[in-house]
């Protein structure tokens, strides 16, 4: 389908004479977005640091000694406008497992919804460890 096309009287600086011609398509129909896995992945993985409790799995002793941030990992298969969806993660002890599971996969369906504009199908969280406290608890002496 082609879009309809208006010619304006406008002449270039240059003064040659030829009219320019603009589109008057409706922009949906102008082009696609097309968005990979990788942002559709950093998109999930922001959205599951936001959830309390939630930590990225196995950041490695000079992570750690560094005090640098990982990030959750991620694995997306997008499909049109649907994703499915897993992510690795670490969950605070004692905190109630199902009970962050259900917030932290609410959460990133939403939020991928919200920004990509795409439906999460399935999304597979795995609590590959629990993190304990480890900062010594402070004392006053």
């Amino acid at each position: 389908m082609t879009a309809p096309v208006a010619t304006t009287g406008i002449v270039p600086a240059g003064g040659t004479g030829i009219a320019r011609t603009e589109t008057t398509a409706d922009p949906a129909h102008r082009g696609r977005t097309v968005l990979l896995d990788r942002v559709v992945e950093k998109t999930a993985a922001a959205a599951a640091a936001e959830v309390e409790h939630v930590h990225a799995a196995g950041r490695g002793a000079v992570g750690q000694l560094l005090g640098t941030r990982a990030a959750i990992a991620v694995q997306a298969s997008i499909d049109g406008h649907l994703a499915q969806l897993s992510l690795e993660v670490e969950i605070d002890y004692p905190a109630p497992l199902r009970q962050v599971t259900r917030h932290l996969r609410a959460h990133v369906i939403d939020r991928v919804h919200r920004l990509c504009s795409i439906t999460v199908t399935d999304l597979d969280v795995h609590v590959v460890a629990l993190r304990q406290q480890t900062r010594p608890e402070r004392r006053v002496q």
